[in-house]
This record gives C-alpha cells, sequence and structure tokens, in this order.
C-alpha cells in the first residue's frame, strides 16, 4: 500500500498504524476545508461513509431536520437534477443503490461498491447531491410529508417514524436522551422527527437546514478498503474545483463542541407508557452521565466495567436477576451514548410490570453490596481484547469508519494528534490490566450506586394503543369534513409524483459507463475428508490426503477452509431430519440451554454452569449454537436455511484449538440435563415472547414459516407459535422435576450424534496449528459417537423445499388459507407473500430471476419509485430463495399495506403487459446486472466470510465439482443474462406472486387497521383470516 505524502490539492494531516495493524491516513483540502480518511482493509468492496455534523438544539428539537435532510439528498442535485439519478447511477458502479443513516449528532451517507474503480466513478457524483441538493418543494410532498385524498397522512419519511415512534425501543431512548440532555441541548432530540411536528414541517425549514450544516469544511470522507488513494483524491479534484467556484463560506462554530450541556444534578424516575395489548412485560432503564469524549482511558474503563457487570451469565446483574430461580429479567445489557459529554444505560428487559417500581432500588443494592473478583476481571478485560481483535477482522469498515466520525466530530480537527484514541482502543489494554480492585470498586460507587441517575420504567399500556388508533382515527374523520380541501391535497400529491417520476436522460445513464470488476475475492485453501475431488488442485488437499495416508480413514466428514485469520473458527453440525417431532420440539431449549448447563466428567465429577461459562469465557472469543444457517440460540425462535442442520460452533485463537476442540466434545456428551437450570431458562424464554410479539416483521415471518412448513421442519417448530405453546406446557413439568424431560433431552442428543450425520467444519488460521494438530483432536471427539456402519455423511443435507407442508407444496390465500395479524405494537403494514420458485443453486434460471428481481427492487427500480416514492410504504421488494424453492414479496412500514400490494400487483401486471407504461430497457438491465454482482461479491467480504462461503457450496448447496467456485460462476451467469431471458423469468416467476390460487401472503398490522386491511384483501380475492400473534 501507497501512503500519498504529498498532494496538489490535499494536505496529509496525519497517519498512524492502529495496533490492529490497519493504517488511517487523513487528509484536508487547505481550498474547501473537506477531509478524507483512508482506512486500508483488505476487502474486496471500498465502502464511503460520508459524515457532516448535524445538530438539532434549540426551537429546531424534535423537528427531524436531519432526517427529512439525509431523504432529500438523494433526490437530485445542482448537476444531476433528476430524482434517482444517483442510485441508478450508483448500481452501474458495482453498487447495491446508495443509503444513508441519521443519528442523534451527525448524519453519514454510505456507499459500497465491489472494487474501487466504480467508487471513484461515482464519489462526485454522490457528493453533488450531498453538497448541492435540488430540495424541491414536490420531492419534499412525496418523500416527507402529505395528506390524500383520503385524509391519510403519507410520505417516505412519515412512513418510517410511524412504524417507529411508539415502539418501547424508540420511546425509552427519546425519554431518556429528553432527561439526560435537557433542552436546549440538541442530543435530546429525536432527529427522525416527532410524527406531529412532521406536520408542521415545510420545504424552507429544510433548506435553510442545508445551508447552515452541509459544508465542505464540515464534511468528512471516511474510505475503507484496498484503494489507491492518489487516484481517489484525483477523482474529488474537479469537484473541489467546483466548490472554490462557488466562493467562501462565512465561519460557524463548530457543531456540538464548547456547547455547555445542564449537568444532571438528582436522580429522576419516571412511568414511560407504550401501546400493547399484552400488559405483562416491561422494562427498566438505567442511565448515567459519563466522561467527556476525549478521555479514551476513562471511557474505556467504564465499558469494561459495565461488560463485567452485565456480559455473560456469571455476571453479577445476570446472577442477580436472570439467572436465578425467581427471575426478574431475561437480560441485561447495556449501551453507552459517545456525545461530547457520553452517557451509559443499563436495561433490564422483559420484567413483570408488577416488579418494574422495584427493581431499581434491587440493581442499586447489588452494586452497592459488590465486591470486585480481580480473577474474573482480568477474564472479562482479556475477552474484551480478544472481542475487539475479531471485530477488526469480521467488520473493519464499519468498526474504525465509526472512529474516525467520532474524531471528526470532538476531536482534534487541526492536527488529528489524538486520532490513535478514537480509532485503537485495543492500545488501552495494558493500562486496563494495570487498574487495581480498588479503583475498579471506586469506579462503581462514584459512576453508578452514588451517581445521580435516570431512571425509566416502560410500560405496556392498552389503554394508550386505544388512544392513538383514536387519535388517527379523529384526525383523518376531520379531515373528511372538508372534500374540497382533500381534492386539492390529492392533486398536490398526484403533480408531485407526475414532477418526480421525470425520466433521468438516456444520455447521462450511458454516458456512465459499467465500472470494471476489479474485486478480487480472498483466497481460501480447502479440503476435505474423506478427500473430495473438487478440491484436488488444493494443497491443503494434498496434505489432507497424506495424513489420512499415515493415519487411516477419518469416521466423520470433515471440511477445512484456510484463511487469513488470527483466529480458529470451529464447529460441529448435527443433521436433525430424522428424529421424531416429540425430540424436536425441545431444540429451542437443547440450544438456548446448551452453553449454561453443568458438565459431567468422566469421572463422574460435576462442573457447576458457572465454572462452564468462566471457562468458556476464558477460553474462547465467541461461541453459539443454532439450527440453520447463521441462526443463533433457542431463545430467538428461528431457523436458518437447512435448519435440519444444527450448528455447534467456538472461536479460538490458534494456541487454544485443541482447548476449543474438547469444549466442543464435553458440551455434546458431558451437559447434565439439570431440571432447576432448566426452570430458568425455559421461564426467561417464555418471558421475552411479549417483548417479541411487538416485532409486526418477525409476526409475520414466524406466521408464514408456520404455514410453508410441516411438522418435520425445524422452520416450523422453532418459530413462536410453536414454541410458545410448548414451553407453556414444559415450565409445569420442570417445576414438577418430572425426569421425562431430562429423558427427552438425553434422547435428543444421542439421536444428534450419530457419524453418518456428523460434519465437521474448521476455518481460519488453519496454518499456523497444522493438519494433524488440526485432525487429531476431533478423533477423541469421534471415539466417543457411536458408530452408525453407515460411514461419513458425504451427501448433500435436506434443503429447506423437502419439508414444506401441504399448503407449501401447493400455496394459496384462498379459504382464509392466508392470514392476518394483530400486533398492537405497530401503526404500520408489513406483508410477505410467497410462491414457488428456483430449486437449487445452480438452478438455470437462478441468476435470471435474481437479475429480474433486482430491476424491481433496486433503489429507482419500479417498486421504489411506485410504491416507496409515493409514499405508500418504505420498502418492497422480491426475492428468491433457491433453498426453499421459493419467490418472495415483501412490503413492509406500510401506511396503506392494501394499496402497497395493489400497486406491486399493478406495476408487475403493467412490465408483463408488454404494452403498459412501464418497460424494462437495457440500461435497467446493465445496471442490475451490476448490483447483483456486487451482492454476490458481498458475501465474501472478507476471508472468513469466504470460508464460510466454501462450506455452504459444497456441503448445504451441494454444488457439483466441476463448477468450480460457486460465487465466481454466478458471476458468470449473471454476466451472460439478457434481455431475452430476464423476460422469460418474470413470466414465468411474478403472476403466481400476486395470484391468490398459488401464493400464500401474510400480513401483520395494528388492530385498529385490520377491519380495513381484511376487507381490502377480500376485495382482490385474497381471503386473510385474522389470527393473534402467538396462534398457529
Amino acid at each position: 500500500m501507497t501512503t500519498p505524502a504529498e498532494h496538489a490539492q490535499f494536505d496529509l494531516v496525519q497517519h498512524v498504524v492502529t495496533s490492529y495493524d490497519v493504517p488511517v491516513t487523513k487528509f484536508r483540502s487547505p481550498r474547501t476545508g473537506l477531509e478524507v480518511a483512508f482506512v486500508h482493509v483488505d476487502t474486496p468492496l471500498v465502502n464511503g461513509f460520508f459524515a457532516l455534523p448535524t445538530e438539532e438544539s434549540d426551537d429546531l428539537i424534535d423537528k427531524g431536520l436531519p432526517h427529512t435532510l439525509e431523504h432529500l439528498i438523494f433526490l437530485g442535485s445542482e448537476d444531476y437534477p433528476y430524482k434517482g439519478v444517483l442510485d441508478t447511477l450508483a448500481n452501474r458502479a458495482r453498487a447495491r443503490g446508495t443509503n444513508a443513516w441519521t443519528a442523534t449528532d451527525h448524519t453519514a451517507y454510505t456507499v459500497t461498491t465491489a472494487g474501487s474503480a466504480g467508487f471513484r466513478q461515482i464519489l462526485p457524483i454522490f457528493l453533488d447531491h450531498v453538497l448541492y441538493p435540488t430540495l424541491t418543494e414536490t420531492g419534499y410532498t412525496t418523500e416527507v410529508y402529505h395528506v390524500n385524498g383520503k385524509g391519510e397522512d403519507g410520505g417516505v419519511v412519515y412512513s418510517e417514524m410511524q412504524g417507529r415512534e411508539n415502539t418501547p425501543e424508540d420511546l425509552a431512548s427519546h425519554r431518556l436522551l429528553q432527561l439526560l440532555y435537557p433542552p436546549p441541548s440538541g442530543y435530546c432530540s429525536e432527529t427522525g422527527g416527532l410524527m406531529r411536528k412532521l406536520r408542521e414541517l415545510d420545504i424552507d425549514q429544510i433548506r435553510k437546514y442545508h445551508a447552515r450544516f452541509y459544508r465542505p469544511d464540515t464534511l468528512c470522507l471516511v474510505i475503507t478498503g484496498t484503494v489507491d488513494q492518489a487516484a481517489v483524491l484525483d477523482a474529488l479534484v474537479p469537484f473541489e474545483d467546483k466548490i472554490a467556484a462557488k466562493g467562501p463560506l462565512p465561519e460557524i462554530p463548530r457543531p456540538w463542541v464548547g456547547k455547555p450541556i445542564k449537568p444532571l444534578e438528582e436522580s429522576v424516575t419516571e412511568t414511560l407508557l407504550f401501546p400493547d395489548e399484552d400488559e405483562s412485560m416491561g422494562s427498566v432503564y438505567m442511565a448515567w452521565r459519563g466522561p467527556a469524549i476525549g478521555d479514551a482511558l476513562a471511557l474505556a474503563k467504564l465499558d469494561a466495567l459495565l461488560m463485567y457487570l452485565t456480559d455473560s451469565s456469571i455476571a453479577i446483574l445476570q446472577q442477580a436477576f436472570v439467572e436465578c430461580d425467581d427471575a426478574v429479567a431475561t437480560d441485561v445489557a447495556y449501551y453507552q451514548n459517545s456525545f461530547a459529554e457520553t452517557s451509559m444505560t443499563l436495561i433490564l428487559s422483559s420484567v413483570a410490570t408488577e416488579k418494574l417500581a422495584s427493581v431499581p432500588d434491587q440493581v442499586l443494592a447489588v452494586l452497592r453490596d459488590h465486591e470486585i473478583d480481580a480473577a474474573r476481571m482480568k477474564s472479562v478485560l482479556d475477552l474484551r481484547r480478544l472481542r475487539t481483535l475479531n471485530q477488526a477482522e469480521s467488520d473493519p469498515s464499519y468498526m474504525f469508519a465509526a472512529g474516525v466520525i467520532a474524531h471528526h466530530l470532538y476531536g482534534d480537527r487541526d492536527t488529528a494528534a489524538d486520532l490513535l484514541d478514537y480509532v485503537d482502543e485495543n492500545r488501552l489494554h495494558e493500562a486496563l490490566l494495570a487498574v487495581e480492585p480498588a479503583e475498579w470498586a471506586e469506579l462503581l460507587k462514584t459512576h453508578l450506586v452514588d451517581a445521580p441517575r435516570v431512571t425509566l420504567l416502560a410500560t405496556p399500556s392498552a389503554a394508550r394503543a386505544d388512544e392513538i388508533a383514536a387519535a388517527d382515527s379523529e384526525r383523518v374523520a376531520k379531515r373528511l369534513e372538508d372534500p374540497e380541501d382533500l381534492a386539492k391535497r390529492q392533486a398536490e400529491v398526484d403533480a408531485a409524483i407526475a414532477a418526480n417520476d421525470s425520466p433521468v436522460p438516456a444520455e447521462i445513464i450511458e454516458g456512465f459507463p459499467i465500472a470494471a470488476l476489479d474485486a478480487e475475492l480472498p483466497h481460501v485453501e480447502s479440503a476435505q475428508l474423506p478427500p473430495a475431488e473438487r478440491f484436488a488442485d488444493s494443497p491443503l488437499q494434498t496434505e489432507v490426503a497424506s495424513y489420512v495416508a499415515d493415519n487411516g480413514d477419518f469416521p466423520v466428514f470433515v471440511q477445512l477452509d484456510a484463511a487469513h485469520s488470527q483466529f480458529i473458527g470451529l464447529a460441529l453440525v448435527l443433521d436433525s431430519s430424522s428424529i421424531p417431532k416429540h425430540l424436536r420440539m425441545y431444540l429451542a431449549i437443547y440450544l438456548e440451554a446448551l452453553f449454561a448447563l453443568p458438565l459431567q466428567k468422566p469421572d463422574g465429577t460435576v462442573v457447576p454452569y458457572e465454572a462452564v461459562v468462566a471457562g468458556l469465557n476464558a477460553d474462547t472469543v465467541s461461541f453459539g449454537a443454532g439450527a440453520g444457517s447463521g441462526a443463533q440460540g433457542g431463545a430467538s425462535f428461528a431457523a436458518g436455511a437447512y435448519e435440519s442442520q444444527i450448528t455447534v460452533a467456538l472461536r479460538v485463537t490458534p494456541d487454544k484449538y485443541a482447548t476449543g476442540v474438547d469444549w466442543i466434545r464435553a458440551l455434546v456428551r458431558d451437559a447434565v440435563f439439570d431440571l432447576t437450570r432448566l426452570t430458568t431458562i425455559a421461564k426467561n424464554m417464555l418471558a421475552d415472547v411479549p417483548q417479541l410479539k411487538r416485532d409486526a416483521m418477525k409476526m409475520a415471518t414466524w406466521t408464514i414459516k408456520s404455514l410453508l412448513y410441516s411438522d418435520e421442519s425445524n422452520q416450523k417448530l422453532l418459530a413462536l407459535p410453536q414454541q410458545v405453546a410448548f414451553l407453556q406446557a414444559l415450565v409445569p413439568r420442570l417445576e414438577a422435576k418430572d425426569e421425562t424431560v431430562a429423558a427427552d433431552l438425553t434422547a435428543l442428543r444421542d439421536a444428534l450424534l450419530a457419524t453418518d450425520k456428523v460434519r465437521v467444519h474448521v476455518t481460519g488460521a488453519l496454518r499456523r496449528v497444522g493438519i494433524s494438530a488440526i485432525l487429531d483432536p476431533w478423533r477423541a471427539v469421534v471415539a466417543e459417537i457411536p458408530t452408525s456402519g453407515a460411514g461419513p455423511a458425504t451427501g448433500r443435507v435436506p434443503p429447506t423445499a423437502a419439508f414444506r407442508s401441504d399448503l407449501g407444496r401447493m400455496p394459496k390465500s384462498t379459504d382464509g388459507a392466508g392470514k392476518l395479524v394483530r400486533v398492537p405494537a405497530t401503526e404500520s403494514g408489513y406483508l410477505l407473500a410467497t410462491a414457488h420458485g428456483v430449486e437449487g443453486a445452480t438452478h438455470a434460471d437462478l441468476a435470471a430471476v435474481q437479475v429480474a428481481f433486482e430491476i424491481f427492487s433496486t433503489m429507482e427500480g419500479f417498486f421504489w419509485k411506485q410504491i416507496r416514492g409515493p409514499g405508500l410504504a418504505y420498502g418492497a421488494y422480491l426475492a428468491a430463495d433457491p433453498n426453499a424453492a421459493t419467490v418472495g414479496l415483501g412490503i413492509y412500514r406500510a401506511n396503506n399495506v392494501v394499496q402497497a400490494y395493489a400497486r406491486a400487483r399493478a406495476i408487475v401486471a403493467d412490465v408483463l403487459s408488454g404494452t403498459g407504461e412501464l418497460a424494462i430497457d437495457q440500461t435497467m438491465l446493465d445496471s442490475a446486472k451490476a448490483a447483483v454482482a456486487y451482492g454476490i461479491v458481498a458475501r465474501e467480504d472478507s476471508p472468513r466470510a469466504a470460508a464460510a462461503a466454501s462450506f455452504t457450496a459444497a456441503v448445504l448447496h451441494g454444488v457439483p465439482a466441476e463448477v468450480g467456485h460457486y460465487h465466481q460462476w454466478l458471476l458468470n451467469e449473471i454476466e451472460k443474462v439478457d434481455m431475452e431471458t430476464v423476460l422469460k423469468a418474470c413470466r414465468e416467476y411474478l403472476p403466481r406472486l400476486f395470484d391468490p390460487e398459488s401464493a400464500l401472503v401474510v400480513v401483520a398490522t395494528g388492530p385498529a387497521k385490520v377491519d380495513e386491511v381484511q376487507r381490502g384483501f377480500t376485495e382482490m380475492g385474497i381471503e386473510l383470516a385474522v389470527v393473534a400473534g402467538d396462534q398457529e
């Protein structure tokens, strides 16, 4: 990597190399003040984070100016005055559109490209949108807020906040900030915008806000990946010239810095009501002000202390409130706000409503009486360091970008001499280890026990849900009294939609060539036991073959994927497909309890679960278990793809590899199914249910899975409706010390451990250990597994499609087969529809279907323009799942889910007619292909991800050996897609998604809209039976 020490238009401000061996280089333009920070990380993706401090203080509080402006930025710029041009060109730059987030203290715009060529192409165009947006009245009408002819509130931003504002998490976060940072501080603002204030906003206020806060001298570009820094700076020169030509800007005070904040002088306790018909469970929030953000060591100490208090089931607050016979909460967690003056918050989740008021004093009593355990503190500090190193490897782009952005907001911008304080916390590890127990105790006392605090008792309220629904109805009813005004408002909306739909001139799009795909996928060396022909050319496979020749055959299937890493991932993959239903019903509690049960050693000694957890924390970086790809734990009530596969996984440092294998052996063979522990775990899982049921999209997902799949499927058995009933019946058995529960769990464990069903996957720093040292420890594990005589599992695992129910094989939404789920905690609508699709990862139609669906779903695609654009919903998408053999439609955060679905159906019909207003052209096709290619590269955005992809392709997908590298093959297939194959895919797979006789539809919405939604879908021939969230 070359770091340019000089550039004609950019001064080198600072260059540091972090303890993660990641260089960070910061430049500034002397002409414009624009800052550019490069973070060099090895990934095929280039990430851009373009951040500005945005402050909403004094009379601006809660208006949502930062958020509404963020949305309007994407609707056109001075040089590119067309809605959608940015995302259209971003796709051609091999991105998947662009994005942004609005935080309390800043706004960041993001783009990620496959390779650096496309990034350089899109960069100046994106910056033109950020600094010189059009900010039109018509854009405001559709993107921010309007009232339609039916008197209903609409707009993309309004729809988003409608889905967020009254959730317990958003309500609590907002109120905490109001009490911690009282007005006029901007830290108390809901920068997303409260709905009542969005209804009062106008475009002129947003324009003034942009002029005040969006300036080149407050903008920092953070660029992560492998790029030629000089080439990127060169690409900025023409844009720098444009900025300079506009003349100097008046000086302004630096946002956020140097502004006094009222101190928190005394403790405050409030009850916060949130809407929910289930009034059984709430949450407790306890928050304190912290040190200044520039005091890196003080912040690290408090973060470590909070981790010590809350992390893992042996932490003192977990022991006192979660891992006990009479549990008060299901979890205790914390987070910190990294403002100029920081704050920290403890959250006790799923607390019985009648216990909320007593919990804060109990927490303080536990903290007051606690004596710091020096040995455990050291273990926590070591684990904290490893997790930080792990994050630097698994998600370096966001990790380092967050630090650079924080420095831009609050650090020394002149010299950046303090840059390491913000981007390299790992270097403080030795200083943390040197802290004595007495100092930890003093920190606990002064910052938590004796410090003023804010306490919120987040309490569910059915009455509050009714009040919100009544207020919405009253507002609409009042508008309906003036039909003339409503007609005028609808005309304004129609005119705005027409104005915003002006096509981007073809010459602009065609003048932006599809970027070269200069991204290189990470290198992975793979091998299998028994030796596999697919990896015959791999040196690692040759070494494995030599090992087999010297040591004999291996009795279970093993795949090794060596990749650049500081860690080794170990996974034992077990097959549950032939296990009877009555045993698989225990999978959720088995997965949830696996790492928190006592172990019985071969000599009969029982290791208490606290020692098990402590040992795992000392010997591993992370651990988890789940059903299917990507799923974790039983309390999530979810299974991933290939859900019959139960994975027990650890991540360790190379020196702990053999210890990690032994941990896996002990966990799957020696766990003691202690009924007292299982009672606590089962009760905690049930206590989380009211909170989980407040998530409307999750409720829709659980419902549709319960319908699509049979009792043979873990997708169905692990879903919340089935598990709630099972756990409710299980708890009394556990409390009665029914030994048949332990017997059933033992039978489940034994059924999972059969040599012809067992697979082992090892990834990462294999070369630092050696083949013999990698494989030998597994022989001890295998020796304890009963041999079936069938030999190692070498075939493909069963796909999700193999477990469909009768309705899953023949989906429909007639005769009440579709469902409408009542979710009191939401005001928005969410929809999932599914129909038969392509089956198998190498299906001949897969590439064409992916490109076709991208055309509809992509930013500025048909759905984006026709559904999100008019403000019917925050988003809509099409998806294909070859593992489940389905195609799907999703609509989320819809203020009118009936209209959004009807519009999606009309769009598809129009495109397929060949004579309508909508048509797929070559430009759309090319852009979609480039965007899909980005998505494929993103699946291997790190060596770790590439190693996981190798196992997925070979074992889960069962990709034939002749295909070679699966994602490279798929990239090649995408390039072959043409107009003929895309149109064929549309005609084949899209109509079935909108036919009630071939698609299953599930909708989730709030109680006030249930009758209206049911009626609207019935008129379209879709008969939805109304169900509560926990019904099958």
